[in-house]
Formats: C-alpha cells, structure tokens, sequence
C-alpha cells in the first residue's frame, strides 16, 4: 500500500496527512497569502480556501474527507432573490449581506423582524438579539463522512485520517510546538527563512524603507533574544526544584536554548539579509553596462530573466507550444496574421515568444523645480508564453534595462538587447527540464514616443512632415484630407532601407536612423513590429481632446449646464467596480478630460446613462457622432473579436474621422486620429490591441519567484455547501438539468481570472449576430466545484436602445438555465455586465460574438 504524500511546492517538507499539511502552510505565508496549493504529486492547482482544497482532493484525486460545513441560508424566492420577512415589505436583494443590512433597519426602527430562514419561527424586536439568535440558531453544521481513501496512480489506497473541523486550517496565533514536524528541513531554517519572507515583502513589494526594516529586524532580534532569556532561566529554576543535575540543567541549556539565541543571526543587517536571499530563491544580479559618454546603466540578461521563469516557485502556467485556433475568433497576438506567419515560429513552434516594452517615466514631483532633470527609461521584457490575465500582470513583467533618458545610447543600449535575441534565436538558452529552448522577438509595445525612439523614427509629432510608423502619409495631406490610411502605401522594410539612404527629410520620409532591431531576422519595425497602445491613442489622446468637444457643444446647446453634469456624475449609481475610476467633473476651461485612461473610458462609456435624461435631440449629428466613437472603442477594446468585423470596424472609423473634421473644422485632428485608422488592420495582425497594450505594468523578483506570484485563476469567497432544497422548484429543475457534480459549494462571488462576479450580475449567453438576438442573463446563483463554476442564471428580456447604445430591462422569464463557466468563458470572454439606474445596462468593453 502506497502511504499519501503531499508536497509543499515552497520548500522540501512532505506530509503524509492532510492535517501536518495544513499546519505546515503557516510557513509561507508571507508568500502564498490565503491560497491553498494542491500538494498532491504533480498537480499544479491553486485553491482559494481550505474548502475548496477538500473539494478539489475529492473530485480529482480520491482523497474523501469530511465534506466541509455549510450555514443555512434564508428562503429565497423563485428567481434567486431574498425577500424581505416583514409583512407588508416586499423588498427583494440579491445578497444575505443586503438582506441583514435591510432587517437591521427595520430593527433600528422598532419594527418586529421575523427570521428569515425558512422553518423558522422565531420574531425579534432588538438587534443584538436577533443577530445572536442568527448566530446560534443558524451556524454551520457539520456533514459526516465515512469514506475517507486516498487512489493512488496504481489504485493501491491509502488511509488518511477523518478531519473534523476543529482541526481546520489553525490561526496564525495557534501554539504549534506540539505538532510532530516530518520535513526534511529543520523547523528552525523554515522559521528563518519566513522571517527573510516577511522581510523582503516589506522592503521589495510594500515598499518599506530599508532602515525601517532594519529597525525592525533589530528589534525582533532582541525581543527574541530577551525571550529566550526569561524562558531558559525559568526552566532552569524549575529543574533545579525537581532535583535535576545541575550538570544536566547545563546540557539541556546548551541543546535546546542556544541554538535559538542565534537562530535570526543571519537576518541582522542589510548586507547579511541581502546575501540571505540570493542564497534562498535564484537571483539574476543587474549588470553595470557603458552608455553615453562616461555615463553607466543597468542591465539584466535575457538568459538569466528566462532561467529565473522557469526555477520560480509559482506556476506561470508556461506554454511552449503554440496554440491552435482554427476559429475565425482573434483572442490573442497568436491568432494574429503576423505571429503566425512568422518563420521562426513556424519552424521552432517550441519557443520563447518574447515582448520588448519600453515607457520613461519620473521619479520627482511632475510640477517641481526638477521635473525635467530626473526622467528615466525602463525596459520591460515579458513572455508571450504565459495567458493573457498572467502576461498583463506587473509582477510578471520584467525589467531588463534601467537609465536616465539623457544617458540613451541607442546603439549601446538597445545593440546589446539585440545580440542577446540574435543567441537566442540561434542557439536558445538550455534549461534544466526542457532541454535547449529557442526564443524570439514577437513585437515591441510602447506609447508613440517610446515606440518611434526605439524604431528610429522622429519624434517631434507636431512639426515633423511624415508621423505615422505604418504608412507614409505627409503632414500637408493629414490637414486636407483628414486621418484616412487609404491612400498611403504602408511602409516595408525594402522601402524603409532606401528611405535611410536618403539626404533630404523628405527622402528620409520621417526615419531618422536605422534601428539595432532591424538586424533581427524575424523583425522589422518598419513591417508593423511596433504596435500601438490603446491607452495612450484612444483614452488619453483622441478621446480625452473630443470628448471635450461633445461636452462643451451640448452645454452650448443648452442639454445641460457644466454644474448639473458635476451633479449627474454625483448622483450616478456606479457599480464597485466602476467607482474606483469614476468620471471626473469637467469645468468650462477644459480642452480634454482630466483623469487617467480607465476614468476616460468609463467616461465615455457610461455617458449616455449619465445623462439620458437631459438629451434632447437623440437625432442630433453631433450625438451620434458621439454614439459612433463609443462602438468603435466598445469594439476595439473587446476581449475576442471575430475577423469577419474587420471591415466593419475600418467603415466606422473612417466614418468619425469624416465627422470629426465636418462638425469640428476649427480643430485640428491629431496624428492619433490618424493612427486610429490602422486599428482594423493591427487588429487583424495581432488580435485583440488590449492584449497588447501597455497600461499595465531585482530583489523584488527574487522575492516573487519564491512562490508569491501564484494567483488562482478561480477564487470563491464565502462558500457553503449548497443545499439545493432550501430554493424554489424552478432552481432545482435547471440544476437537475445541468448535470452538475454531487460536491457543490454556493459562493457569494466568485473571481475568474481578474473579473469578479456576484448575484445580480447579467452575464452573455448567446448572441447571433451583432448588436441583435443577444441573450443576456441575471446570475441567480454562483455554485463551485473544485476550479469548475456554473452559473444558474433567469433568463432576461432585453431591447436595444439605440440612442444610448444600451439596453433597457423589460423584465425576465421564469426560466432558469445552469451554465458551466467554463464554457461561457470560451466563447463571451469574461466581463461583468452591470444593472443601470434599474433599467439600463451598458456594454462593457465592447460585445463581440
């Protein structure tokens, strides 16, 4: 019989029962923070919470313990909804939370509250009563199980202990000395090296100063110590009173009290605690490198940055292999036409897919007296290897350059990028595991001036004649005819050479010199290796500046006053999510919105809601030419989108750019107007433009490889067992007709890979074609299984309101359909949908079937 062995992926501890396990986590909390890793041989999943690890062993390696506990719920109506208990009260909420929150208002108001939960007859007039009667009537109860086994691979068993739910996962406060400790590593060096843990998250992630944490190693050192002290003194005062040896007491001193005196000697300093972590996780050490004239700058090797991804501790979820989409459905750069007619790539589908970023940025106040004296460039490198919702994170984009903007040495700086993607390409990078792994570069993201530096073109945008890095369209015929791309041939990298040979500005036709990255066999920055970011293009340029045009002509036109929208903005009910980057008012001296580019795109988006009520002309050319630039961000910023809406996109883009010049003469366009006319076409060469932008963004990787990078894709936050007979017939019947696992949990809201879902949020299920049969459903519960969600969702009567570019609730009916998740994912991509004003929803980054 083969004994079960969990492993802890932090460190070398094995455990042969789920309890030592359990308790072993406490270790790595400063790196795993609430998650719970699988343990179980190979397996790579990450769980939310200890329930859902139990229910994960369960379903996918047969490990059956007791089930976890769930609570009672109060009774619920036939679409979900809790209804309030007071006679005469017909209020209905989507969460227990509102519901406690609204009983406690009746309470507060002396009004008799009856019990809420179904069978259960008890009334109180008192708050405090009747919380403590929900606390003692309506606790979790516990679910016996028998079965307690664990399937090995070669269907041998092995016992494992019944776990009772005192022996849940233990708080942090919990004496653990008497829990026996099977880990190869010493306790003590675990413990040291938790403390080097709680240390390097402190200094590298929160940010802490470095003397405030040496202060505080200081002090832990001495608490420590002072500890120690007292209690060794007691114990030996209490040997002596047994009549123990003095010579005894002296060993025992020595044995056991030492060791401890000295156990954090090696955390003591700065120097010591440094040394520390390069010896705990793989360190890649910054390089000095020469730049301009005497000047000097940081550089991290592309090797070591790739060695590190592969030793971290966390799981990137790293795929060499390249997808295959066979659908007509862009999602990512390798659906793209340019990734998948790359040669490399062809020829070593095995590969590295690497992402060159670049962005300056200042390190003092932007409007003090040194504003312009301290900028600095980084370079970012990060892998197209991981999914999209690891790739885009922060954490996982990887500094590989550091200097002052004046010290720049293109040919120092960026030659020695280049030569090490050329090794790479040619002989790759061995990798204990993989074996010898080849690498190339995919494309470069940055913002224009980033991108035009890198790629050798000028960057004065507002007097230089040729702007544009993809066409070769001139300043002159920008201002007469408009943004359109139509007529400019696109640039090559044969006509990019002659253009270098060129002695005039307008034979060079706005390249300034000859990029290192052009020496790469498989890039070309003039064969659109540079692409563009949305958040600078569309929110922070073209967006912002025409914005303010809308606003300011339909305060001139009389719709509204700048006051009331500062007030529609108060008063608007904006979701969670939505009010962390709510609008800003806008006053009468504004000539662009202020705000950063998410508050500019929930502006945009959510502005026909804002002021639905004050529109007075829904025919007026100049609102629909609003209406028109909100589908062609709706559209672009879309998460999947089907190619065959290429064409449409490019109509409605040259369209605005038709409008903009007409309704606004007196404006000029910017080249961002310009650049957006090559959307459509970039999008058909990398996919979705969001994947690709550049809005999110080496002792802190030190620190992240350790294991402090995990995420779970699937987070569940208070969960319960679901107990289907606590709801309505029609409930039960769409769970019996969805086929769903035996071991369900009902969660209050569940995370799916960065988007968060709660009841009352409308989900996509279908859509046949765009703008039209759409099917958009209220979430009347969330259930789990493992890592698998299902959605039971009622099914939602919708009309499309053409004037807001939303649509408006006509009810629902009493159908209720179980959804997998999972399968909702991969064909609606996953975005919340949120109710508006009650009757309202708005499209959220766009809606593309």
């Amino acid at each position: 019989m083969e004994s079960l062995q969990l492993k802890c992926r932090y460190c070398t501890a094995s455990f042969s029962t789920l309890l030592l396990y359990l308790n072993h986590l406490p270790q790595h909390r400063h790196i795993i923070s609430s998650s719970y890793p699988c343990g179980i041989q190979a397996c790579k999943s990450i769980l939310s919470n200890e329930s859902c690890l139990r229910l994960h062993l369960i379903r996918q390696h047969g490990i059956f313990v007791k089930k976890s506990s769930f609570k009672s719920t109060p009774s619920s109506n036939s679409s979900g909804k809790y209804v309030c208990s007071v006679p005469h009260c017909s209020r209905e909420m989507d969460t227990q939370k509102q519901l406690n929150s609204h009983l406690s208002d009746h309470l507060n108001h002396g009004i008799q509250v009856p019990c809420p939960h179904r069978g259960c007859g008890a009334s109180y007039k008192k708050l405090n009563t009747f919380l403590n009667h929900l606390h003692k009537s309506h606790k979790p109860l516990l679910v016996e199980e028998d079965s307690v086994t664990y399937t090995c691979e070669n269907n041998s068993s092995a016992s494992l202990p019944s776990i009772e739910d005192h022996e849940f996962y233990p708080s942090l406060e919990n004496d653990m000395h008497d829990i026996p400790d099977p880990i190869e590593t010493s306790k003590r060096n675990l413990q040291v090296e938790c403390l080097a843990q709680l240390f390097m998250k402190l200094e590298f992630q929160l940010l802490v100063p470095e003397s405030t944490v040496n202060y505080i190693a200081k002090e832990i050192m001495v608490i420590t110590q002072e500890n120690y002290v007292t209690v060794e003194e007691d114990v030996r005062r209490h040997l002596q009173q047994q009549g123990v040896d003095l010579s005894a007491i002296d060993s025992v001193s020595k044995s056991v009290f030492r060791p401890f005196k000295t156990q954090f000697q090696s955390l003591r300093s700065s120097y010591l605690r440094k040394k520390f972590y390069k010896e705990m996780n793989f360190y890649a050490p910054p390089k000095l490198a020469r730049a301009k004239g005497n000047s000097f700058y940081y550089y991290l090797s592309i090797n070591d940055i790739t060695l590190g991804l592969f030793k971290d501790k966390s799981d990137l979820h790293i795929q060499l292999d390249c997808p295959v989409n066979e659908s007509e459905i862009l999602r990512d750069f390798t659906d793209g036409f340019q990734f998948k007619n790359n040669i490399f790539f062809q020829q070593n589908p095995r590969s590295l897919k690497i992402i060159i970023y670049q962005d300056g940025f200042q390190v003092v106040c932007p409007i003090g007296p040194a504003k312009k004296l301290h900028k600095f460039i980084g370079i970012y490198i990060s892998f197209g290897n991981m999914p999209d919702f690891l790739r885009t994170h922060p954490d996982n984009i990887f500094l590989l350059a550091l200097l002052k903007q004046d010290d720049m040495d293109h040919k120092k700086v960026y030659g020695r990028i280049v030569e090490e993607l050329k090794d790479l390409e040619t002989n790759g990078i061995f990798v204990p595991g993989y074996g010898q792994i080849k690498g190339s570069l995919v494309f470069v993201a940055g913002d224009n001036l980033g991108s035009h530096s890198l790629g050798g073109f000028y960057e004065s945008f507002g007097r230089t004649i040729y702007f544009c890095r993809y066409c070769y369209v001139d300043r002159p015929s920008f201002k007469r005819e408009g943004g359109h791309n139509i007529d400019y041939p696109k640039r090559t990298p044969e006509e990019h050479h002659q253009c270098l040979q060129g002695r005039t500005l307008h034979e060079k036709k706005g390249v300034k010199f000859d990029s290192a990255f052009n020496e790469l066999d498989n890039f070309h920055v003039a064969n659109f290796g540079l692409v563009p970011c949305g958040a600078h293009d569309l929110a922070e340029g073209l967006c912002a500046a025409d914005m303010a045009l809308f606003i300011h002509y339909f305060v001139s036109k009389e719709w509204f006053t700048y006051e009331e929208y500062g007030t529609m903005i108060k008063s608007f009910p904006f979701s969670v999510k939505d009010n962390r980057d709510r609008p800003i008012e806008f006053l009468e001296s504004y000539d662009g919105l202020k705000g950063g580019a998410m508050q500019i795109f929930n502006t945009i988006r959510l502005f026909p809601l804002i002021i639905k009520d004050y529109i007075k002309d829904k025919d007026e050319k100049v609102w629909k030419g609003f209406l028109l630039l909100t589908e062609i961000i709706e559209i672009i910023m879309a998460p999947a989108i089907r190619k065959s809406f290429l064409g449409y996109l490019d109509d409605i883009i040259m369209e605005y750019l038709d409008f903009r010049r007409e309704c606004f003469p007196d404006v000029d366009l910017l080249p961002k107007h310009h650049y957006l006319s090559h959307y459509a076409y970039l999008i058909y060469l990398y996919g979705p433009l969001k994947k690709v932008w550049t809005l999110r963004h080496e002792m802190y990787q030190c620190y992240l490889r350790s294991g402090a990078r995990d995420r779970c894709s699937v987070s569940a936050f208070s969960c319960s067992e679901f107990n289907p007979s606590m709801y309505s017939y029609e409930i039960q019947l769409a769970l019996s007709e969805g086929g769903l696992p035996s071991q369900m949990e009902e969660c209050a809201s569940i995370k799916v890979k960065g988007t968060h879902y709660q009841k009352g949020n409308i989900v996509i299920l279908s859509q046949a074609a765009y703008q039209s049969d759409i099917q958009m459903d209220r979430i009347v519960l969330l259930l789990f299984s493992g890592e698998t969600v299902f959605f039971v969702v009622e099914v939602q009567k919708l009309q499309f309101i053409a004037h807001l570019r939303a649509y408006k609730l006509l009810g629902s009916h009493q159908k209720f359909i179980c959804v997998n998740q999972e399968s909702l994912l991969s064909y609606y991509a996953h975005h919340e949908y949120k109710l508006r004003d009650g009757n309202y929803i708005k499209l959220h980054h766009g809606l593309v079937a």
